[in-house]
């Protein structure tokens, strides 16, 4: 079966995200000023694609890079900073919840903002949904009351291009997140931002009646991860959102 014949997406007119992006546009001088903080991100693949397109968008405002580190080097870096470290293994997301519990305990002392976020093989046809988002659901609501001074970032499972059936399991699972998670006015709705299209449709489609959402095939070059343009189309919304905690 062809690639495009998998994908079986339709255009969703006129739908637009379901989380907007905070208000107001994304500045040199919001970039600046999250360089002074001590952000930590767990995360795999798609997750490093987001890393790697950091320094083009700070690029893009005439700002130079934060200080990007991997995890295992807060302890040794003073000032702001950028850490980020590969979360659990792919396809073990409760696992992932674990580790990121873990790491963010380890360096609670030295952290302002903090977030994990499942890959797109994590979440897939067959998955314990209801297990996956209670596993979340405990390890975010046990760290926010443990460490109230780190802002805790919420976010989406990742998409692809790929398995209808995988794109539905994968939507029940942030619709869940949504549901808790989006009043926090933290909530990084990835899955939302690598589905909408410039234009502000959806790449949607329904199945068993389900409504399930995924990745904008012009935001990737494998179906999965995150070429060049969808970097910074995701990273935008994601500085974005930092700037406003």
């Amino acid at each position: 079966m062809s690639r495009s014949a998998r994908k079986m997406n339709q255009a969703a007119a006129g739908y637009a995200l379901q989380q907007e992006p905070p208000a107001g546009p994304l500045t040199a001088q919001q970039l600046t000023a999250l360089k002074s903080k001590r952000i930590l991100f767990g995360h795999q693949s798609v997750g490093a694609n987001m890393v790697d397109g950091i320094p083009a968008l700070y690029s893009s405002y005439s700002v130079s890079p934060p200080t990007m580190i991997d995890a295992s080097q807060i302890n040794s870096t003073s000032g702001g900073f950028f850490a980020d470290f590969y979360v659990g293994v792919n396809g073990d997301p409760v696992g992932k919840t674990a580790d990121f519990n873990t790491t963010v305990r380890q360096y609670s002392s030295k952290l302002d903002i903090a977030l994990m976020k499942f890959c797109f093989i994590d979440i897939v046809q067959g998955v314990n949904v209801s297990q996956v988002f209670n596993a979340y659901k405990s390890v975010m609501d046990q760290l926010v009351s443990d460490f109230p001074a780190i802002k805790f970032v919420y976010a989406t499972a990742a998409l692809d291009e790929y398995s209808v059936d995988n794109a539905v399991t994968r939507e029940q699972l942030n619709t869940l997140i949504r549901n808790q998670y989006a009043s926090t006015g933290r909530l990084f709705d990835l899955a939302a931002i690598e589905s909408t299209r410039p234009n502000g449709t959806r790449v949607s489609g329904t199945s068993g009646g389900n409504t399930y959402y995924q990745l904008y095939d012009a935001y990737s070059s494998d179906g999965g991860h995150l070429n060049a343009t969808g970097e910074q189309v995701v990273d935008t919304a994601f500085f974005t959102l930092l700037a406003q905690l």
